[in-house]
């Protein structure tokens, strides 16, 4: 049974990426056939989870990447499938019937189904990136999420833990389990910075520190064990973001040298700043779903002083949450400081984040309202005066972005 539903479900995802379609629709058909089959296929593999509240995709493929610069043979929900369903669908795509087997697993897993993830698969490594308020709809607040990372941990006590030792939220996550503090506060010697002044660390955890350097709209750059790596990504939380897949390798036992080579090749996709290119228009797409992650792209963004066009799709859908009134605690206020010329609104909430940007004080003029029409959109963007649009875009409105400009050529593949 378990292998022909491997078989059935190999050719579901090969006709959905054919025709455009995601991983979850062929991994809820595999578990409806046979429900213990996601732990068949995920057998014999070296497992690592990474969840959190951000960042969990790039951190996946900067895994991703330092395990294939290190020769190894690895497979990943790389497209940030992250339920039950997708993860199902990854470890089957992965699936081999001859010859040599993947041997590690980098999974991303969503907050809220990590717990039910390791009840049926054991990591040898767990990765948390931080912890802050998201979808208040899911998951109320914070510490809920909290425990059910907690939760997770705890179905698998065996496992290593790479924590970002500068959120204090994960103070509460080190247990008896062997782990890595990642971050680049100061040292923990009670002075701040890293786990919180290194009282919870214990006499089974080490620190991973990066001292940050130049920052661009492109690239970011840090230090860790006396080697500079840029990154070709922007933003200090994609340094964070490095440093979590850098702790994740000193435990898998990979060497500097061989993170730092991935890490300065593992660049940006999947919208999370990839860079499309419309009519000569630069075009980066980036995801934003709360208060804090877009609080740190618009840090990123306002690091360009060029001419910019600036879009932001805002959506409620199942995958954004219902509930949009982060944006309000977010610092739209920011964009003010950059040359912004044109602002285009859409997702299912315009009007909603209309009223933001003018609170922010914008005038109206500059504002054009698009809504989910994504031809409208484009003709936006084609008709602006500057050569590089930025586009902030919640969930569901990114994969239906991506969706359009596959259909129309400017991207090649829906699902990379």
């Amino acid at each position: 049974m378990s292998i022909l539903t491997i078989i059935l479900t190999k050719f579901i995802l090969a006709a959905c990426r054919l025709f455009g379609g995601g991983s979850n629709l062929p991994g809820k058909i595999a578990l409806r056939i046979n429900k213990n089959i996601l732990k068949f296929c995920a057998g014999g593999y070296k497992i690592i989870l990474v969840t959190g509240t951000n960042g969990k995709t790039t951190t996946v493929s900067m895994i991703y990447n330092i395990l294939k610069e290190g020769g190894k043979r690895v497979i990943t929900n790389g497209t940030g499938a992250n339920m039950t369903a997708g993860i199902t669908a990854a470890f089957i795509g992965g699936y081999r019937f001859f010859g040599e087997r993947n041997e590690y697993a980098v999974i991303e897993t969503d907050e809220g189904y990590a717990r039910k993830l390791t009840a049926e698969i054991k990591p040898r490594l767990f990765v948390v990136t931080n912890i802050a308020r998201d979808q208040t709809d899911r998951f109320v607040d914070p510490e809920v999420t909290k425990r059910l990372i907690i939760d997770a941990v705890r179905n698998a006590p065996g496992c290593k833990l790479a924590l970002n030792g500068d959120d204090g939220r994960l103070a509460g996550l080190y247990g008896e389990n062997e782990r890595v503090y990642f971050g680049i506060g100061a040292d923990s010697d009670g002075t701040g910075g890293i786990c919180a002044g290194g009282a919870v660390m214990g006499n089974r955890a080490e620190t991973v520190r990066g001292a940050v350097g130049e920052l661009t709209p492109e690239s970011g750059t840090f230090t860790v064990n006396n080697t500079e790596i840029t990154i070709p990504q922007a933003g200090l939380y994609n340094i964070y973001n490095a440093l979590a897949a850098f702790a994740a390798a000193s435990l898998l036992g990979i060497g500097t040298e061989i993170s730092a080579a991935a890490l300065s090749k593992c660049g940006s996709k999947f919208g999370r700043q990839e860079t499309v290119f419309i009519d000569g228009k630069e075009v980066k797409i980036i995801l934003v779903k709360n208060a804090a992650g877009c609080g740190a792209a618009l840090e990123t963004v306002v690091l360009d002083k060029n001419p910019v066009t600036v879009s932001v799709l805002l959506s409620d859908r199942t995958g954004d949450g219902s509930d949009v009134s982060w944006i309000n605690d977010t610092n739209f206020e920011l964009l003010k400081n950059m040359d912004a010329r044109k602002i285009l609104l859409g997702g299912t909430r315009p009007f909603d984040m209309k009223k933001r940007m003018l609170t922010a004080g914008f005038d109206e003029n500059m504002i054009e309202i698009c809504g989910d029409d994504f031809a409208k959109l484009t003709a936006g963007i084609k008709a602006a005066e500057t050569g590089k649009v930025y586009i902030l875009t919640t969930y569901s409105s990114m994969i239906d972005l991506r969706r359009y400009l596959t259909m129309k050529k400017y991207i090649k593949k829906m699902w990379q």
